[in-house]
């Protein structure tokens, strides 16, 4: 079924998806994966449960769950793995980011085709997965029935992103939280997206480890 010997990058998360290190999977066979990173991981014990996001797989980024066989600083091994369900992938792959976004308006003609731009509207974008994402905006900002586009800097590049809304709440008087489902995402998009959301969780590993967490 899956046997890569090429060093693809990858995180490790907890079962309940927190950040625990990252590296390359050098091995991935039918039941295991190993993972190498020469500037170390957390040792774990025997037996933890735990999740590796893997990038650069044939199909795009997968999600595996398994047990920790072995741990040693630069080294580990996962065993019985098994590929984590699509809703259970969007939760292991969802990371808070809190940083600025920029929510294109524009007038949405019959079939959700975008008309002519009404407005832009700063926002604050919660987290992020390769799926969609979570935003705070203004409540006074009327964007339902409306085609949206989020624009959005990742690093060195700047993406813009279709949205739907898929859910809202109130996060105050004046505040609105979005659940929003990316559409329309070509291949050029989508790995940027992966890389993006890589080196968020590389860069808050970093900072955990700087701050003794």
């Amino acid at each position: 079924m899956r046997q890569k010997h090429k060093r693809m990058k990858c995180v490790l998360q907890s079962m309940d998806n927190a950040l625990l290190g990252s590296g390359f999977a050098t091995k991935i066979e039918e039941d295991s994966i190993e993972i190498e990173n020469e500037n170390g991981m957390p040792v774990l014990p025997m037996g933890t449960q735990v999740k590796v996001i893997v990038y650069g797989m044939e199909n795009g980024m997968h999600v595996f769950a398994g047990h920790v066989y072995y741990s040693v600083k630069e080294r580990l091994r996962v065993d019985n793995i098994v590929l984590c369900a699509g809703s259970e992938q969007r939760k292991a792959y969802r990371v808070t980011i809190n940083g600025p976004g920029m929510l294109l308006v524009y007038a949405q003609r019959p079939g959700g085709e975008y008309g002519d731009k009404l407005f832009e509207e700063p926002v604050t974008v919660r987290d992020i997965s390769s799926g969609g994402c979570l935003i705070e905006a203004e409540k006074n900002v009327h964007i339902r029935g409306r085609a949206l586009k989020l624009r959005l800097t990742m690093y060195e590049t700047v993406e813009e992103l279709e949205l739907e809304i898929m859910s809202a709440r109130d996060k105050s008087i004046s505040e609105v939280l979005y659940g929003m489902s990316f559409r329309n995402v070509n291949q050029r998009v989508e790995q940027a997206l992966d890389l993006y959301l890589l080196r968020v969780q590389q860069d808050q590993i970093r900072k955990s480890r700087r701050l003794g967490y």
